[in-house]
């Protein structure tokens, strides 16, 4: 536990004197339903958003293309495409691969979807992730139930990425808005220590855990911005 409250004060300092962690180049669209990420190797297209379904989900399509950053020359989780192991407090979360062949991780085991398999449902508290793992583009449907605010955090993690201010603490302030937990990061995942972190992020070190500029849906950010 010392190690873990030292290892947070370093970061915490060392976010402060803005030692920012390289973050791969993000360009957002003039359509705000499409986000293309990591130098063109993914794109994110909204279909439902929560206002159009009253709350209840939020469905987009990722596009991982099969070479360059996110490609099958490069071990899984070292792509930027590959989210962090996660896990999802409150929300379901279901992929139907569309066009080609996904490999997912869900607690310690890996199994694989291709297009027209039967779609695969994790529920919340399961870590898991996902990849492209075939020689062609994957095209996967993600719903997430309920929606919460998952189309916002998609927004700002590209957007601030896209600007160069991601950092290990405002990746953390996201995922304090959205209930979204990193687990294989000992701080991240400490819950004392996470909402330390946010706390401190947002109110000594000028963080937010939304932003304007990269946000379509502001009543979210009034909602947010009340807890955090």
């Amino acid at each position: 536990m010392i190690k873990l409250v030292i290892s947070a004060v370093v970061v915490l300092i060392a976010a402060y004197f803005r030692f920012y962690v390289t973050a791969p180049a993000y360009r957002l669209t003039n359509d705000p339903k499409v986000i293309i990420t990591n130098q063109n190797s993914e794109t994110y297209t909204f279909k439902i958003r929560s206002a159009d379904s009253n709350g209840s989900k939020f469905e987009f399509e990722t596009l991982i293309k099969h070479d360059g950053l996110c490609g099958s020359k490069v071990s899984p989780f070292q792509r930027p495409c590959t989210p962090p192991i996660h896990i999802h407090r409150f929300q379901n979360e279901t992929f139907e691969v569309l066009k080609g062949k996904m490999t997912y991780y869900l607690n310690g085991e890996t199994g694989t979807l291709s297009a027209g398999d039967k779609p695969i449902k994790i529920t919340p508290f399961n870590k898991h992730t996902f990849w492209n793992e075939g020689n062609e583009d994957l095209l996967v449907r993600i719903t997430l139930e309920p929606a919460l605010f998952s189309e916002n955090f998609f927004e700002n993690l590209a957007g601030a990425g896209r600007d160069g201010l991601m950092s290990f603490i405002q990746a953390t302030l996201f995922t304090c808005s959205e209930p979204v937990i990193f687990t294989e990061n000992p701080l991240s995942a400490h819950p004392l220590l996470r909402e330390i972190i946010c706390f401190v992020g947002k109110h000594l070190l000028g963080y937010r855990s939304f932003y304007p500029e990269y946000t379509t849906t502001h009543r979210d950010i009034l909602l947010t911005d009340y807890f955090y």
